[in-house]
């Protein structure tokens, strides 16, 4: 980092970080410890990724490499399949690598067995190719299940018994199979064993063994505000992690995209948020604001909100069309001492009752003798009738808070002012004539009274 002053002066410092690789990749080797000679044994390694994702997968035997596989995604199964010609010792080793280069190795020491009545040189295995039938991809919304059934198989009598495993565990017996699976990437494959002794495995007829159970994207909106422009973030969960896009429309028109690619990393297919802001509406129009999200398979999961967005108030008139008043004296005319204050506002769509207004340091010797408004097609129309106690100019500031009665959050704020002129009321002269009691005479008076008053606010005080 370097930090320059106004003078041109710099100063700078470094750190250096040491980036080491996260939690390493783990695999677990099953299968069975003691096969016989001649006799087909599926070995199933169960993967699960640390830090980074899953990248191959290499199964030896004695130490030799004999098979290497591609893996995806944080969890995975892979299986070989061996048969032994002679009987001994064994080491099936089966070791995982990540995108980062870890690794992870289990190995399961066998004991080959002699097979007392080794299989006919025409075995039936060697007539038939048995192939899984069933649902490889299931997608949709849990519970995931598949069924599947075996094809290319003898007749009944010619099969001992049929074994199905998933994921190395066993589920069930049968010549057909149904089953529920959790979100992932799962092994399926059928251990069919004949009457004549010889035994085959069972995989789909593209010869894979992997079932993959993608729920459909789900879709999240945290935020959405309409006033003023039409925002928000809008979160897509995909617990595959294969999403393949987020889109937003207003109206059809789209206000916020992203995509991903094979390239992109792991977190963003499973998760991606995308913000929008938009001030391209009509004010008062109700619209369709809708989110689509979709997966790599081709699912699409969509999300709508109607809307009537609002732009934000404008205030075209805040003043006084009445000003230079006199003070306040409940003895003279209301007329002299009202101040007349107009507010007009552009509510632009906003519910008249979003806006409200405060007085903001107001003078203790300011009254606001009555308020009331008035709502003409889109226009607010505020009247304030004012008074002051005391002759002086005042500073009149009103603010006027745009508040969403759905959501409660303060959008926008508008500050006025303008100045109240109040003069010093003119002196009158009232007269108050007390007779004592006494009968009352009434005779001409040619006398003039004269009174002279000096400028006061108020003649009896003085």
């Amino acid at each position: 980092m370097t930090v320059t002053d106004e003078d041109g002066a710099k100063s700078r410092d470094s750190l250096y970080v040491t980036v080491s690789p996260g939690e390493p990749p783990t695999v677990d080797v099953s299968g069975s410890r003691t096969p016989r000679v001649g006799q087909q044994t599926v070995y199933s390694a169960t993967i699960d990724a640390g830090s980074a994702s899953l990248d191959h997968i290499v199964w030896s035997l004695g130490g030799t490499a004999i098979a290497t596989d591609s893996l995806s995604g944080a969890k995975d199964v892979d299986t070989i399949t061996r048969t032994f010609p002679n009987t001994g010792a064994r080491t099936v080793t089966a070791t995982v690598y990540d995108t980062d280069g870890q690794t992870d190795t289990d190995s399961i020491d066998l004991s080959v067995r002699s097979n007392g009545s080794p299989p006919p040189s025409s075995s039936t295995a060697e007539k038939y190719t048995p192939t899984v039938a069933g649902d490889s991809l299931i997608t949709g919304t849990a519970p995931f299940r598949g069924t599947y059934r075996l094809k290319s198989i003898p007749t009944t009598n010619q099969i001992r018994s049929v074994r199905w495993f998933g994921d190395g565990v066993r589920l069930a017996s049968g010549r057909t199979l149904t089953t529920e699976w959790e979100a992932g990437d799962h092994s399926l494959y059928a251990v069919v064993s004949y009457s004549d002794g010889s035994h085959d495995i069972a995989r789909f007829s593209d010869g894979t063994t992997t079932v993959v159970a993608d729920p459909k994207p789900t879709i999240d909106l945290p935020s959405l505000d309409s006033y003023g422009a039409v925002s928000g973030r809008t979160t897509a969960t995909d617990p595959y992690g294969n999403l393949q896009s987020v889109r937003v429309q207003l109206g059809g028109k789209r206000i916020g995209h992203t995509k991903m690619d094979a390239t992109s990393p792991g977190a963003m297919q499973r998760q991606r948020s995308v913000s929008f802001n938009t001030r391209d509406f009509k004010v008062g129009k109700k619209y369709t604001l809708s989110v689509t999200a979709v997966d790599f398979h081709g699912q699409k999961s969509t999300l709508k909100r109607t809307i009537t967005p609002a732009k934000m108030p404008k205030i075209i008139q805040s003043g006084f069309v009445k000003n230079d008043v006199d003070s306040y004296d409940e003895r003279i005319d209301p007329k002299r001492y009202t101040a007349h204050h107009v507010t007009k506002i552009d509510l632009n769509g906003v519910d008249p009752s979003d806006v409200q207004m405060r007085n903001m340091n107001q003078s203790p010797y300011i009254q606001v003798l009555s308020e009331n408004k008035i709502i003409n097609r889109n226009n607010l129309i505020m009247h304030a009738y004012i008074s002051a106690d005391i002759p002086n100019d005042y500073n009149i500031e009103r603010e006027y808070e745009i508040v969403s009665n759905k959501t409660g959050n303060m959008e926008e704020k508008l500050l006025r002012k303008s100045t109240l002129h109040v003069h010093p009321s003119p002196p009158e002269i009232r007269l108050s004539v007390i007779r004592d009691g006494g009968p009352a005479i009434v005779r001409p008076i040619r006398e003039w009274l004269w009174m002279r008053a000096t400028r006061s606010t108020r003649m009896d005080q003085s």
